[in-house]
């Protein structure tokens, strides 16, 4: 089921509550097959196309099925704007651990997410995602840390270091006649 929330930390306070919920449900019952919830949250505007069915729409709603899917069950993963605002807003909770597990390419879009968790480590220890890789590419990584005066700076490196081999390479063409 998809839910929409107004603010992030509310989105990950009723996932941990469900999943706290799932984990007293399946020890009441044991010997029968454990109830575990997959949950992917991501942060953006949708679409509302029946407000009485509630149906949302979009694109950020297919990056949360995406993160969804990347989940074992048991956790609940998010992107990064959700982690971050949801963190500050969230630290007074005793026995939660939050993590990083880096960018991940997402089926449909082209940059990728970096995809964090959060978890009570009394009912679920961190998981990154398994089954696919985490993405670390160098552009990525410039893309993302480096402000953009350094891309400025890394062309005029590059402009020059051409510029450098053509004056070799021309001078030592002159050298030889």
């Amino acid at each position: 089921t998809m839910s929409v929330f107004s603010e992030p930390s509310t989105a990950v306070e009723r996932a941990l509550e469900l999943q706290q919920y799932t984990f007293d449900l399946n020890k009441q019952r044991p010997g029968e097959p454990p109830v575990l919830i997959r949950i992917g949250l991501h942060l953006g505007q949708v679409v509302v196309k029946d407000e009485l069915a509630a149906d949302a729409l979009g694109s950020n709603v297919s990056i949360a099925w995406r993160v969804q899917s990347l989940a074992d069950g048991g956790h609940t993963y998010m992107t990064e704007t959700v982690f971050r605002d949801a963190q500050r807003f969230l630290r007074r909770i005793p026995g939660l651990r939050w993590a990083n597990h880096g960018p991940y390419h997402l089926a449909g879009f082209e940059e990728p997410e970096d995809i964090c968790e959060v978890a009570n480590v009394a009912l679920v220890p961190l998981k990154p995602p398994q089954g696919v890789s985490s993405i670390r590419s160098v552009r990525y990584m410039l893309r993302r840390f480096a402000p953009p005066a350094a891309w400025g700076l890394v062309t005029v490196v590059i402009t020059l270091a051409l510029l450098g081999a053509w004056l070799y390479l021309n001078m030592a063409g002159e050298s030889d006649k």
